[in-house]
């Protein structure tokens, strides 16, 4: 099953459903929108931190906090980044919107075996993939979903 599509399937496959969905900078933000597109959930929001990082595979050095969404009523929110390997940033996010008395949960397209991991994630690798590699794949997905969805001649899904 393609990643996008598996943790669509995760996420549906919660007791309870999500009310929203904070993307973390940056492949997660691109994982949040379309989560929130294949789930129907409006709700879709980044949390922002100005960070700095000695390679893709490396865990950030967070330099501030910068924004998180704010909600009156208490909401199961789901936290999803594109590659974890130490759950820095998610967890900022996590703790950050558990304090203000949120459900939240963590959730990743890959991790690697040493990775902090999230509540849900759907591929472990020997190393993350690069943001080119990331984007690819899931470009790769979206152009079979649409595929599948118009059919391959242009003029609907099989019969």
């Amino acid at each position: 099953m393609p990643p996008l599509a598996a943790l669509t399937a995760l996420v549906r496959g919660l007791p309870k459903p999500v009310d929203a969905i904070v993307g973390v900078p940056r492949g997660g933000l691109l994982v949040a929108a379309l989560l929130g597109y294949r789930l129907g959930i409006k709700d879709v929001s980044a949390a922002a931190f100005t960070y700095r990082r000695a390679g893709h595979d490396q865990p950030p050095e967070v330099v501030q906090v910068r924004c998180l969404p704010t909600y009156a009523e208490p909401r199961r929110i789901l936290v999803v980044e594109d590659a974890v390997v130490s759950l820095t940033l998610a967890g900022l996010a996590r703790d950050a919107l558990t304090a203000a008395g949120h459900k939240v949960i963590t959730a990743a397209v890959s991790v690697t075996p040493e990775s902090v991991k999230p509540d849900l994630w759907v591929r472990e690798a020997p190393t993350v993939p690069t943001s080119d590699q990331f984007q690819a794949m899931l470009a790769l997905e979206m152009l079979e979903t649409a595929v599948t969805l118009v059919g391959s001649d242009g003029a609907g899904p099989p019969a």
